[in-house]
């Protein structure tokens, strides 16, 4: 009621008024000391917010992933494909979580600064005269589906000229769910570009000897899109590129570039929430 209305109320109103102008008052002081305390703080770079948005987010997902049981991610942390140009390594030292691994002496794989398809970087092992079993190993990574690897390499490497003959080559591997590496068209997965041109001759004791394997002489990089197998569909998958040499004569090298893995989704794949309806996610 109005303190207008009637004189009755006028000691009420009264005693209100006097109520606010005291509240007023302290009800400001508490606003500027907030704002005062805020002013105060440090700023915190933009950056650092996004990472710890970002591990947030992998923590969460990593949550998700090993409660759900998305077959073989049960064993291996959920992590992204990988998208990489190796240009943000510092030569020889290859990326975070990208592996050397060889049986026999020389020049495993290295992060190299020439010969690279994007600047400044690539990754690169020689072509030597000795029998040699060398990988580079990709970080294992999470598929939900139709998981489509690409990459640009270039090579020279000893071969017989004019043939589709090899006598050191390279050939793209995948992990079986035992943890054996097996080769990607033998796993199921299909070339759908750049596929291999070569191969390799039973010499001399080449690891690879009679499989089919890139291998010969490239003018400049060329493009490989590689579909990865359905088996691998909901799965956590470790790749590698593994090169064989023999013993007779050497050649120059391979160098890799620019490789990034595409993740398409179901199409019939629509709830909004992100799954199907049994537990796994779309894409």
């Amino acid at each position: 009621m109005s303190c207008k209305v009637s004189a009755q109320f006028d000691s009420r109103c009264s005693n209100s008024v006097h109520a606010h102008q005291h509240a007023v008052p302290q009800a400001w002081l508490v606003v500027t000391s907030f704002a005062a305390l805020i002013l105060s703080l440090p700023l915190v770079p933009r950056e650092a917010i996004a990472s710890a948005s970002a591990v947030a987010g992998q923590a969460s997902m990593d949550g998700r992933d090993k409660s759900a049981g998305f077959g073989r991610s049960d064993q291996h942390p959920f992590s992204l494909p990988p998208d990489e140009s190796f240009d943000e390594a510092t030569p020889p030292a290859l990326p975070s979580g990208w592996h050397s691994v060889q049986e026999g002496s020389g020049l495993g794989w290295i992060t190299s600064a020439s010969g690279a398809a994007s600047l400044p970087n690539a990754a690169f092992t020689d072509d030597p005269a000795t029998v040699i079993d060398k990988a580079i190993e990709m970080p294992s990574f999470f598929v939900v589906t139709a998981g489509q690897l690409r990459f640009r390499h270039k090579m020279d490497l000893d071969s017989s000229p004019g043939s589709d003959v090899t006598f050191d080559g390279v050939v793209l591997e995948i992990a079986n769910p035992s943890g054996q590496f097996e080769d990607i068209l033998e796993a199921g997965g299909s070339f759908v570009s750049g596929g291999y041109d070569h191969i390799v001759f039973p010499s001399s004791g080449n690891s690879l000897a009679g499989r089919a394997a890139w291998g010969g002489v490239t003018e400049g990089y060329q493009d490989v899109v590689v579909n990865l197998p359905a088996s691998s569909d909901g799965t956590s998958v470790h790749l590698r590129l593994r090169m064989g040499t023999d013993s007779f004569e050497s050649g120059v090298g391979y160098w890799l570039d620019d490789v990034h893995v595409d993740v398409k989704p179901r199409p019939d794949c629509i709830l909004i929430d992100g799954f199907d309806g049994s537990g796994n996610p779309c894409a």
